[in-house]
């Protein structure tokens, strides 16, 4: 018996030498989850335990933790010195509105400093509302100009194609008057306003009866310029209607030299008509 008891021990002390040791290995290579089952494993063997989390049974509560208890010790406050406090009122950033100013006064100096940049870039700047009404008066400048080199002129007054006693003409009377006696008649007297008139009627009648204008009972002289603009009788009849117009509404003396101007710009215009 006493033989067998350092055998024993022997043995005893192996194994749990060998147990401590397969423990400290299996604790270095375990994986540990909180909130799921513990799994340990050897990585020497292939077979895995799995470790169940204690459960409570129904006959016993679930622990509940407990809030800690409120402190309800007295607050100690600890003045400030008046000479700190006054230090930071000094202080601009001591101030929330002036932080405030001081970021929408830089904010408002670079938009000024690009506004004036851009405006120097560009030279003179133009509100848009004085840009557009220059653009207008120019645009009624051109307009009227172009109606004065038609012969048109929209400020005067409608000058009609008027028989020889001052009344309008009507269109029988036009088209079967003869201006050509009237004329000679005008001349022999000595009114050269009239011969004027009445050779400027003959023009008109000549050149509706080749479809030239579209002679129209109270049409203005204008309105017969303007039908001839921009082709080969426009120049001359533009300078006969002048004529006309100059000795008829000018109330200005009217001579011979008048006249005989303007019978050579009718004869101009009729050889234009061959």
């Amino acid at each position: 018996m006493r033989s067998r008891f350092p055998v024993l021990l022997l043995i005893v002390l192996t194994l749990s030498s060998a147990a401590l040791h397969a423990q400290e290995g299996a604790i270095d290579s375990a994986v540990v989850d909180s909130g799921a089952p513990v799994v340990s494993y050897d990585s020497s063997s292939i077979d895995a335990t799995e470790v169940e989390e204690p459960r409570y049974s129904l006959d016993q509560p679930p622990p509940i933790s407990q809030p800690l208890a409120s402190d309800s010790s007295p607050v100690a406050v600890r003045p400030l010195p008046v000479s700190r406090l006054n230090e930071a009122r000094r202080e601009d950033d001591f101030w929330y509105w002036r932080y405030r100013s001081r970021r929408r006064s830089g904010r408002e100096e670079q938009e000024m400093d690009s506004s004036s940049t851009s405006s120097s870039g560009s030279g003179f700047s133009v509100p848009t509302g004085l840009f557009w009404v220059l653009i207008g008066i120019g645009i009624a400048a051109l307009l009227f100009l172009l109606l004065q080199a038609m012969g048109i002129n929209p400020f005067g007054k409608r000058t009609l194609a008027v028989g020889a006693e001052g009344e309008p003409e009507s269109a029988e009377d036009f088209f079967s008057r003869d201006f050509e006696s009237g004329v000679s008649r005008a001349l022999a007297a000595g009114d050269h306003r009239l011969a004027i008139r009445l050779r400027y009627l003959q023009v008109l009648r000549e050149l509706a009866d080749r479809n030239i204008i579209q002679y129209r009972q109270g049409a203005t002289n204008g309105h017969y310029v303007s039908q001839l603009w921009g082709g080969r009788y426009y120049t001359d009849f533009f300078r006969i209607t002048r004529t006309f117009e100059y000795a008829w509404y000018g109330m200005l003396p009217v001579t011979q030299a008048t006249f005989d101007r303007m019978q050579q710009d009718v004869d101009h215009l009729k050889t234009r008509f061959a």
